[in-house]
């Protein structure tokens, strides 16, 4: 009776595993990565959970747009501001255009927010970090502690 127990949980686990469609995969090795402090690496695997995002939903989709900040990320964390400023911009039209009050479209403001203000230019992140502020007290409502912390 236990050796079929153990069969019948293997069973569910590995059914489980093989039903997380590859962007999920893509992400827990992303978010691994990441943890690990290994930005090169975590950077392959954003840009190939970009292509299959992009290959499969298209540019309209959802984890389209996140992906492309992911790859902003890497970019990001190797201290690479160009690229980082390049993939940003590249997530938030994405999310401007097919999700714009999106919560993932307000991190991906508020993140170019945070790199205009390191590089000391507090003219260009206003608007963004205006704009995340709004989608955030939508969404989340203006009691969220999200919110709250901001002021």
């Amino acid at each position: 009776m236990k050796r079929i127990f153990i069969i019948l949980i293997f069973s569910i686990v590995s059914n489980f595993l093989q039903a997380q469609d590859p962007y999920d995969q893509f992400k827990t090795q992303y978010d691994r990565l990441r943890k690990e402090a290994k930005h090169d690496s975590a950077l392959v695997v954003a840009k190939q959970m970009n292509t299959w995002a992009l290959k499969n939903e298209t540019d309209t989709g959802l984890r389209y747009a996140v992906s492309l900040r992911y790859i902003g990320n890497c970019y990001n964390s190797l201290k690479l501001q160009d690229s980082t400023l390049v993939y940003w911009i590249q997530s938030a039209e994405s999310f401007q255009k097919f999700y714009s009050e999106h919560i993932e479209y307000a991190a991906s403001l508020n993140n170019l927010g945070n790199l205009y203000s390191d590089m000391s230019d507090y003219k260009a992140a206003e608007p963004y970090y205006q704009r995340a502020l709004e989608i955030k007290k939508k969404t989340l409502g203006e009691d969220h502690s999200h919110i709250l912390v901001l002021f």
